[in-house]
């Protein structure tokens, strides 16, 4: 049995809480991680995987290719081809 770590040093006892993102992509399915994680387990995001290989408009909505459009009137973005080049930064 571990000992209290707050026992005689006034410390009021008060529920502890951790939430964990686990790996979108791992082999696990929600009864493997209730059976891992007793108290709670509750879906936070879903996310898909894409072909990156297909037209953009096949599975990104016209409003989101609105709102890139919009968002990159104030911002500038730069492809980098090499991103070794800029490892030691």
């Amino acid at each position: 049995m571990t000992k209290d770590p707050t026992a005689g040093r006034g410390i009021p006892k008060i529920p502890n809480a951790a939430s964990l993102v686990t790996d979108s992509l791992g082999k696990y399915d929600r009864a493997y991680l209730r059976c891992c994680f007793k108290d709670a387990v509750l879906p936070f995001k879903e996310y898909f995987v894409v072909n990156l290989g297909r037209p953009m408009t096949t599975f990104v909505h016209a409003n989101h290719r609105g709102y890139v459009r919009k968002a990159l009137q104030n911002v500038r973005v730069e492809r980098c081809y090499d991103a070794t080049r800029f490892v030691d930064e």
